[in-house]
């Protein structure tokens, strides 16, 4: 009796949560969300989500979806926190062309947790040699830094495609043996700067274009986040072997890489770098650098593991411009307009989750590897912020501010 219970209420709460990922189905769900307030809305869509990993979690095998038609099969490398929270519910959607076949991890006890919240079936393998055999045809690798290099070249020679988390390396050496790698291959690899596909940065690019503002004079980015309990465990983060470096290499790339995608080419930068006595083998926790662009652009970046005293903790981008101001809110998901000339303000809201960002790059990494093509965030793109952040480093190192040529500082 228990196990039917068990077995009704499953297939109860999958049936309501597939209409929640499809509100086009069901006319009270939409018609209810939409008229939400967006920090309700938003509120509403996380706890929702909770409520399928709990629900993939806790269904019986009997009641895995079975996955039809022509799509990607790809492995995934690490079971982390990230895999299980924000991969899973992108990977479960039915509208995504990738279907994960098979995992890998060293620690047991998180491929099998990630196999429980798939909707469909998945295998897990102990050994790097029989994951390879497994019949995939990408690879997805979400590993400590450290270990990604390793997994890209054994996925590159196996003739695999290959999708990885930022940042893809920790020295700009291997990003350069890997580049020679894929010119020989016709292996698709990808980045995952998954803010770049998102709807805000759409908008903020389309906006930023608009002649009605004219033109773009400087550019603030505050980047601020709470790690002050995560960074006293143990783990790979707060060791800068494992992590490649501090806050500007491990959370600034993702606004550097944001920022150069807008402007283009930089022709001056500068960089100072604070660390804490409290985390010694963390390397930097708070960043402050300044790019300025061949546009005449002025870019200013302030990052920190630590909130800022009179800040909150979150992910800004500032844009100001002849007519006008943009004010960009990563983290809430919003966009503030003031139109100087017509003074007028308006504001946009966004309803993306991290888990629909990873949706819309697994998609796009989809498209390019059945087209043949490079994707957006690729191997060059990479490289161009990796030489930034290393010339950001170098500057730190200085004492002073370089000027950049041909791509390359000095």
């Amino acid at each position: 009796m228990r196990d039917d219970a068990c077995l009704r209420t499953a297939q109860t709460v999958q049936t309501g949560l597939s209409m929640l990922y499809n509100p086009s189905r069901s006319l009270a769900v939409k018609g209810g969300l939409r008229y939400l307030q967006p920090m309700v809305r938003r509120g509403v869509r996380r706890i929702l989500d909770r409520m399928i990993r709990f629900a993939a979690f806790n269904t019986p095998n009997c009641l895995k979806r079975n996955v039809k038609g022509k799509v990607i099969a790809a492995g995934i490398v690490g079971c982390g926190h990230f895999v299980k929270n924000v991969y899973t519910p992108a990977l479960n959607k039915r509208k995504l062309n990738l279907v994960c076949k098979s995992l890998l991890s060293n620690k047991v006890i998180d491929t099998k947790h990630v196999q429980k919240c798939l909707h469909y079936q998945t295998s897990c393998f102990g050994t790097f040699d029989h994951f390879m055999n497994s019949g995939m045809n990408s690879i997805i690798v979400a590993t400590p830094n450290n270990a990604h290099y390793d997994f890209i070249v054994a996925g590159i020679e196996n003739g695999l495609n290959v999708f990885c988390e930022k940042p893809l390396v920790t020295e700009i050496s291997q990003a350069y043996r890997i580049k020679n790698m894929l010119e020989k291959s016709s292996s698709v690899l990808m980045v995952g700067f998954q803010l770049r596909y998102s709807d805000i940065y759409g908008k903020l690019q389309s906006l930023i274009e608009n002649e009605k503002f004219g033109r773009v004079l400087r550019v603030r980015v505050s980047h601020y986040l709470d790690l002050m309990d995560n960074l006293a465990k143990p783990g790979w983060l707060n060791d800068r072997s494992k992590s490649g470096g501090g806050v500007l290499f491990n959370v600034g790339i993702h606004s550097i890489n944001l920022i150069l995608s807008l402007f283009g080419e930089v022709s001056k930068l500068s960089a100072q770098l604070e660390s804490s006595s409290l985390f010694s083998d963390l390397g930097e926790d708070t960043a402050y650098c300044r790019l300025d662009f061949k546009e005449g652009v002025s870019a200013k970046f302030s990052l920190s593991y630590l909130k800022g005293a009179t800040s909150d903790s979150g992910f800004k981008i500032i844009v100001s411009c002849e007519y006008g101001l943009i004010f960009c809110d990563l983290y809430k998901n919003f966009i503030f307009i003031r139109d100087k000339k017509n003074k007028k303000s308006k504001h946009l809201y966004f309803y993306d989750q991290d888990s629909d960002l990873i949706f819309k790059e697994l998609n796009h990494f989809c498209y390019c590897v059945g087209e043949n093509i490079k994707p957006k965030t690729d191997i060059e793109d990479y490289i161009n912020t990796s030489l930034i952040i290393d010339a950001l480093y170098e500057s730190n190192n200085k004492k002073m501010r370089l000027t950049l040529k041909d791509k390359t500082y000095g």
